[in-house]
């Protein structure tokens, strides 16, 4: 046992250092955005984590030699080789209770303990001992502030760990149910440390889409199955759990055991039958998996449209309060849409109030729209049915408003959703304020560019090149200028096709003098300090 509780330990570390291995191959996949990277790390993590705490133990304990399955053996190198499916244990029994049991249980209780060690490390310690130590020497404004800055809270890698302690907790849950209580106990320490590492410690994090979410629920479909089968085949052990035997459909005896009198199937086929469909304690649970497959397979198929008919139902048995729980948002706004939402109680509460006011002549009603709580009017916020609000600017927005993006807005004007969110403060957009932007946005600024420029990409061949002539912190007659030795330069070193019979031109092979380039340049820069106002 004690041999068994350091190893459960060993395994829990193990998983915490490899992680930083796990996100740089991650990064390696060149992902097209940051959520499909943290998926990508999601995704592995909890597969090597799901494969040192279970799918190992399983190999290396169990043995199925008596349901027809043996041993397999992996060649490493001449002698040696790797037995598996050969352990000491056929079922789950009283010793590999004692044994194994108790090893995947000090296994969840590190789990618990051992993910919050990395980051109050790396984000409170060790960020801590810097600026004790190097702030005194920061030489520049940026270098103090990244020693105040903390690290990203890595909302993936949570995950991750709340993925793994589910999962082991759902599969050996029913002949191990303290494992329940101790999940339960790691999703509220897990929560709470959370919230003060987001709130108080961490940067914001980037925003993410619903893959991850939606990889967490994937998952979660696939758990309950395991759940039902590895709670059935631990329930349907004989020295455990006595139970009455149904000789039912004729295919089972008088003591649970298979009978036919064609050839008999392989054993392991006979000995699931035996456990899950005889015995009277298992089968109540192989319905429920029954019906749950096909709950699920409904839902994946034909499920949506029988969504509001379902609701129609819980409103009218009374069960009004988790009807709200099965509406399915067709379609997530996107960020360049006009913002809308529906009302809160609240708000509805505001806008009834206004009306019944309305309807009594009284003279203190809010004017058209605006039949809003006082803080949401403030926001932008309006409504003319009391279902539906949407966002209006407040006042005009132009170059000199902290908003400004590259577009003027007039008061009244809809908004959209990225600019509320800009607005609430969550994100404000400014590529300048992003560690990882901050170069180019400074090479911008360089160059007389501004953020929201156009500029020709790969999509969009169509675009002139944004000359500095155009921008407002370089005078018109220095672009000009510098537009036209661009020109030059680019008839210089036009490519001829060799093979084709072309001759090189002169420019290419011998480069103008600068003392003769520059008078081309003077005299095509009136030209096209004159041709601008004109293109403008």
């Amino acid at each position: 046992n004690a041999l068994g509780v350091v190893v459960a330990i060993i395994i829990a570390v193990i998983n915490i250092l490899l992680k930083p291995l796990l996100v740089l191959l991650a990064t390696s996949e060149r992902n097209l955005s940051v959520t499909d990277e943290r998926k990508s790390v999601v995704t592995s993590f909890y597969a090597f984590q799901l494969v040192n705490l279970i799918i190992i133990k399983v190999l290396v304990a169990m043995s199925l030699k008596d349901i027809g399955v043996g041993e397999w053996v992996v060649s490493v190198s001449g002698d040696l080789n790797i037995r598996l499916l050969n352990g000491m244990f056929e079922e789950f029994s009283h010793e590999w209770y004692i044994t194994e049991g108790t090893a995947v249980f000090v296994a969840m209780i590190a789990q618990v303990i051992v993910p919050h060690v990395e980051p109050t490390i790396k984000d409170i310690i060790v960020p801590t001992l810097k600026r004790n130590f190097l702030a005194k020497g920061a030489a520049t404004q940026a270098a103090m502030n990244e020693l105040y800055e903390a690290g990203e809270f890595e909302v993936h890698t949570r995950y991750a760990f709340v993925m793994v302690h589910l999962t082991v907790a759902l599969a050996y849950g029913g002949g191990l149910p303290h494992l329940y209580l101790l999940a339960t106990l790691n999703f509220a320490i897990a929560f709470q440390i959370d919230k003060a590492f987001l709130l108080k410690v961490n940067n914001k994090p980037p925003q993410y889409d619903a893959e991850l979410a939606r990889v967490f629920c994937n998952l979660l479909t696939a758990v309950v199955f395991i759940h039902f089968f590895m709670t059935g085949y631990m329930f349907s052990n004989e020295t455990i759990m006595r139970s009455a035997t149904w000789p039912w459909l004729g295919i089972f005896d008088k003591y649970g055991h298979f009978q036919s009198t064609n050839t008999l199937p392989h054993p392991l086929v006979v000995n699931l039958l035996e456990r899950y469909l005889s015995r009277a304690n298992v089968f109540p649970l192989m319905f429920l998996l029954g019906s749950y497959i096909a709950l699920v397979a409904v839902i994946k198929t034909i499920g949506r449209p029988l969504i509001p008919v379902a609701q129609r139902v819980l409103v009218r048995i009374g069960f009004e309060s988790i009807a709200p729980k099965l509406t399915i948002t067709k379609m997530v706004p996107g960020l360049t849409k006009l913002y809308r939402h529906e009302c809160t109680p609240e708000q509805r509460a505001a806008f009834q109030l206004d009306a019944r006011k309305r309807e009594k002549g009284e003279a203190n009603v809010a004017p058209p729209g605006e039949a809003l709580p006082e803080k949401d009017v403030k926001r932008g916020l309006r409504t003319f049915d009391g279902r539906v609000c949407f966002a209006v600017w407040t006042e005009d927005v132009d170059e000199n408003h902290n908003l400004y993006r590259g577009i003027k807005k007039k008061k009244g004007e809809r908004m959209r959703t990225w600019e509320v969110i800009q607005q609430d403060g969550l994100f404000n957009y400014k590529m300048k304020e992003n560690p990882k932007y901050r170069t180019v946005s400074l090479m911008f600024e360089e160059a007389g560019l501004q953020e929201h420029d156009d500029a020709p990409t790969a999509r969009s061949p169509s675009k002139q090149l944004s000359l500095p002539g155009a921008s407002a912190k370089i005078a018109p007659e220095e672009g000009a200028a510098m537009a036209a030795s661009a020109a030059a330069a680019s008839e210089a070193m036009k490519v001829v096709d060799l093979e084709a019979g072309g001759a090189a031109p002169a420019a290419a092979a011998a480069p103008a003098p600068a003392e003769e380039a520059a008078p081309a340049a003077a005299e095509a820069a009136p030209a096209a300090a004159e041709a601008a106002p004109a293109a403008a």
